[in-house]
């Protein structure tokens, strides 16, 4: 809603974020997995919550390896679904775009338009 206010009518909006393409990888593929910290998250609960409701996360940080700089308690892998993005984002913005995998073959690219 934050960003349908500020964005000025007929105004574009990119967007990277991370979808089933990523979870997908982490699932299956250990070094990915390690580079994203899931070796203590129930990854096919996070895979259900993203098939329910079209989102899920987790934190991605644990406790005893430092903060990093981040709110651990706070900050985490989020996951997004395309099919959640139309739904939901649909609603404010024309989907003009959306690639997968095209940032590092990681993240998704979203290109919307506030309608004028």
């Amino acid at each position: 809603m934050e960003l349908h206010r500020i964005l000025r009518p007929g105004g574009y909006l990119f967007i990277t974020f991370q979808s089933d393409h990523l979870l997908g990888q982490i699932r299956h593929d250990a070094q990915v997995q390690a580079r994203y910290m899931a070796e203590n998250v129930d990854l096919d609960d996070v895979r259900s919550n993203y098939l329910d409701r079209g989102f899920a996360s987790y934190a991605c940080y644990p406790r005893s390896g430092g903060d990093f700089g981040f709110d651990v308690d706070n900050f985490g892998m989020a996951f997004i679904s395309p099919d959640y993005i139309e739904r939901d984002w649909g609603k404010l913005f024309d989907i003009v775009r959306i690639d997968t995998g095209v940032v590092g073959n990681r993240q998704d690219v979203l290109l919307l338009r506030k309608r004028p």
